[in-house]
């Protein structure tokens, strides 16, 4: 159960005003080994750990008119640390900032802006949900995950058709977001989407076009194989009472591999049970954009949860991939994976 506070918002010369502050978290504690043998928010990916811990923060204002203004942010935890910070690591922070957004609410729409990850996983598409963070949504994974972005944005309800919102992305990107994309170059990338949303009884539809800009800054190149990419991604649930069944597509110029996902999701009472699957073709070589060739890849993952109250769960996953290459001179392990966890939200 969220917690709500009421905070002071504001003071100034002429007065006070008051804003709602809703305070919500998780942790979850557990056992596991990443087939990348790190997790997608680069930690040890193997043994005992914290592999989930937020702590959230929302304050939303009424400004009148049937306007309001709302920010977020967002704080990840990782259990304790003795270690001093690092400004180029991650894996010494334990205590570190994540999402965080301002949204103002108008009549015509909602304006927004921040910092998140991409609003496009390509897994976010699917029954993927809560499933595995480490090989399946991962930047380093064989398939398109997430990435950090700096948006602004603007979403508007369609009334015509209810359930249905269209909105426009402008965000600005790091390099080395998805799999046959270079890493490590210091290039700024900016991406407009232009993303629908729909959503009404059973059916949730996604669809998304993302074109690429590959910007040259000092000292770095542009990026070939992202300047002027062009990507489209497809997605929805059907949820039939007994079994929610997903599917999601991806596909890029450029020459580069398509992508799938199917999910099937089935309640049992306190149980539930997800299966998820992704595919990518095989990717042949690219010379006019620096691609290498790359096999097929799969990947399987079934998890199995028990709530044992709308905050409270255990559950176990397990995830076994094709085609990866195993541990050697540094390239990735993509072998099976598994999570024992335990998780309170509030």
């Amino acid at each position: 159960m969220k917690k709500t506070l009421i905070a002071l918002a504001v003071l100034a010369a002429s007065g006070a005003s008051f804003a709602q502050v809703t305070l919500s978290g998780n942790v979850g504690f557990g056992f596991q080994k990443s087939a990348s043998q790190t997790d997608s928010n680069a930690n040890n990916g193997s043994g005992m750990t914290t592999v989930d811990g937020t702590i959230n923060f929302t304050a939303r204002e009424d400004l009148g008119d049937g306007m309001s203004i709302i920010a977020s942010t967002e704080i990840q935890l990782r259990g304790r640390t003795d270690a001093v910070p690092s400004t180029t690591s991650v894996n010494g922070n334990a205590f570190r900032p994540r999402n965080a957004t301002l949204a103002m609410i108008t009549p015509v729409g909602v304006f927004s802006a921040g910092s998140i990850e991409s609003p496009s996983g390509f897994f976010r598409t699917t029954s993927y949900g809560d499933n595995f963070q480490t090989g399946f949504d991962n930047a380093n994974g064989p398939w398109d995950g997430k990435a950090n972005i700096d948006f602004v944005r603007y979403l508007v309800p369609i009334s015509a058709l209810p359930g249905l919102q269209l909105s426009a992305w402008y965000t600005e990107v790091g390099a080395g977001v998805g799999n046959s994309w270079p890493s490590g170059v210091a290039t700024k990338i900016t991406a407009p989407v232009l993303m629908a949303n729909y959503a009404a009884g059973p059916i949730t539809a996604y669809a998304d076009y993302t074109p690429f800009t590959s910007g040259k800054v000092v000292g770095a190149p542009v990026l070939p194989v992202i300047d002027g990419l062009n990507r489209y991604r497809i997605g929805g649930d059907y949820n039939f009472g007994v079994a929610k069944v997903s599917l999601g597509y991806q596909t890029r110029d450029h020459d580069l591999a398509d992508q799938y996902a199917f999910g099937l999701t089935v309640p049992l009472g306190a149980i539930t049970m997800n299966l998820t699957y992704g595919a990518r073709d095989s990717q042949k070589a690219v010379a006019k954009y620096g691609v290498a060739a790359d096999v097929e890849r799969t990947g399987t993952a079934l998890q199995v949860k028990y709530n044992f109250s709308k905050t409270a769960f255990a559950e176990v996953n397990y995830a076994t991939y094709t085609g990866g290459a195993k541990i050697a001179n540094g390239e990735r392990d993509l072998s099976d994976e598994y999570r024992i966890r335990l998780n309170k939200s509030f």
